[in-house]
């Protein structure tokens, strides 16, 4: 189970963000998602600042917990003046039910964003039943 911090700026400012920390010690910040049901999918959207393709991780366990981690390169400089956005590890976990076909899960990653496609089934998709007279 994570234990819930929070981060407030050394200037006293009322911003707070939220970290957590794992059992193993490693300290990492929950990025905001967008989640959209498009009828045939759901698309989750996390903004990563300073992210990387390579150092993005997407999992999906045999529970259907989608789990997403990322790691930023940014190194902070040692005298920080206002800081609105967090560095280091990200992490997020999404449990899916059994309506989305876990085997045709896709991403894309781009300047920092990543979309994660996750496909219903087919057989819960919408569709339109013809009326016979």
């Amino acid at each position: 189970m994570s234990n819930e911090m929070t981060y407030k700026e050394s200037n006293n400012n009322s911003t707070t963000s939220t970290a957590y920390q794992t059992q193993a010690h490693e300290k990492f910040f929950t990025p905001a998602a967008d989640i959209y049901d498009n009828r045939d999918s759901l698309l989750i959207i996390m903004d990563l600042p300073g992210v990387s393709k390579d150092s993005t991780k997407i999992e999906i366990d045999e529970n259907n917990v989608l789990s997403i981690r990322a790691k930023t390169s940014f190194t902070e400089p040692e005298r920080n003046v206002l800081r609105e956005f967090e560095s280091g590890s990200f992490y997020r976990a999404f449990s899916l039910s059994d309506e989305f076909n876990r085997d045709a899960i896709n991403a894309k990653f781009q300047d920092g964003v990543l979309e994660v496609t996750i496909p219903k089934k087919e057989e819960i998709k919408p569709r339109k039943i013809e009326i016979s007279v």
